[in-house]
Order: C-alpha cells, then structure tokens, then sequence
C-alpha cells in the first residue's frame, strides 16, 4: 500500500529526528486544516494546479506552525500527486506509532455512550487476551444494533448485540 510507504518513511525520519510527538501533532493539524476545508483539499489535489502554486500555498498556510520535516514531506506528497492520501498516510503513520508503543484500539459499538465503569469491565475483561499491550477503548455509537454491544478489535469481531442475538434466533428456528 502506498500510504503505508509514505507514512514508514515519515515515521522513521521523526524517529531519527527525535520528533516523533510533535510530527505526529502537526500532520494532524494538517489534516484537519486540509479536509475539514474542502476548497483546500480540492486544490491541493487539483491537476489543474501547478506544483509549484500548491507548494506555496502550503508553504504560506503551514510553514510557522509545523516542521520543516513535515513542510518537505508535504512537498513530496505534492511532487508525487500523493496529497489525496494524507488521510491514510495519517493512520497509518498513528499505527506505526500504536505498534511501536503496543498500543491496541478497541472499538466498542453501542446504542448509547457506555459510562466509565462499563468501559472499564471492557478492558479488563480484554485484558487477559492482550496482555502485552495497553488498551484503549473507542466507544463508538451505532443505533442500528438495537441493543447490547459489539467489540472490534483488528479483524476480530465479538457480537453481543441484540440485533444478532435476534439473527441466531432466527436462524435456528
């Protein structure tokens, strides 16, 4: 995957760099300055656009408030019409850093916000099966499941939704 590249290279460039935080912080505001605006995002990624044109604009919008790593890394993305993929250049660069501090996100749909001690018993009922990692838990709202909840971790699903429970039901009678 090729944002997966781009964002290796970022990574181990901030790592040598010893900026790993800061550039992590900065490609977010990027981001959210380059998608939440989408005039921006439309002319970064326009082809009728120079590079040249493009580069100054970032240049005059981004070059006080972010590295002049990032600032060149923006450049390539520009040079390679790669700009489109500064959102999964992003996440992949946070996974990069996830793996790295053995960070693993849990992703828990409910109907509505689970409190804190509910997200507690999440992680430590999780606990045992991750032992070597710290977990964070993402509380996602889907009011399509009807009722209980669904627990996302990579590729894993566990599904104690009502909407399922239903489904079996179902299938078995």
């Amino acid at each position: 995957m090729v944002s997966q590249e781009y964002a290796k290279a970022l990574y181990e460039l901030s790592v040598e760099e010893k900026c790993l935080d800061d550039t992590r912080e900065q490609l977010r505001v990027v981001y959210k300055t380059a998608y939440k605006d989408s005039d921006c995002y439309e002319v970064m990624t326009s082809p009728f656009i120079s590079k040249d044109e493009k580069k100054k604009i970032i240049t005059n919008v981004f070059k006080k408030i972010i590295s002049e790593t990032l600032l060149n890394f923006l450049y390539v993305l520009i040079d390679h019409n790669r700009f489109n993929l500064l959102r999964d250049i992003r996440k992949e660069f946070d996974k990069f850093i996830r793996e790295e501090n053995k960070i693993l996100i849990i992703q828990v749909k409910s109907v509505k916000p689970l409190s804190e001690k509910e997200i507690d018993n999440v992680r430590k009922a999780l606990k045992h099966k991750y032992t070597k990692y710290t977990l964070e838990i993402e509380n996602v709202i889907d009011e399509d499941i009807l009722g209980g909840f669904q627990i996302i971790v990579d590729d894993e699903v566990i599904d104690y939704t009502l909407k399922s429970g239903l489904l079996r039901l179902k299938e078995s009678i």
